[in-house]
């Protein structure tokens, strides 16, 4: 077995309660027009506000994925000495 499949199992066997919220926004998701029946300007419009929400999702997932290291932990970027990174290119001129 592949080490993508072991990993999708053990996800699944994870768990399953949800934080409140999750089914009242899969409702509303659910409740949304059908794209079919909307003229230019609501589909345009419809496309904007879904983006927007598809940027807050993907921001929320980043935050689920990466927890914060809180400073004073060995190896958080709290603690990096500064490196050639943090210093502006040299002037050209």
């Amino acid at each position: 077995m592949c080490r993508g499949r072991r990993t999708a199992g053990r996800i699944r066997a994870l768990p399953t309660v949800v934080p409140a919220g999750f089914d009242e926004i899969n409702d509303q998701i659910d409740a949304l027009p059908d794209p079919d029946l909307l003229c230019a300007e609501e589909r345009a419009a419809a496309m904007r506000h879904t983006a927007q929400l598809r940027n807050r999702i993907e921001a929320y997932l980043t935050g689920l994925q990466v927890p914060p290291i809180p400073p004073g932990i060995p190896g958080s970027w709290a603690q990096a000495p500064p490196g050639p990174w943090s210093r502006s290119p040299p002037d050209p001129r």
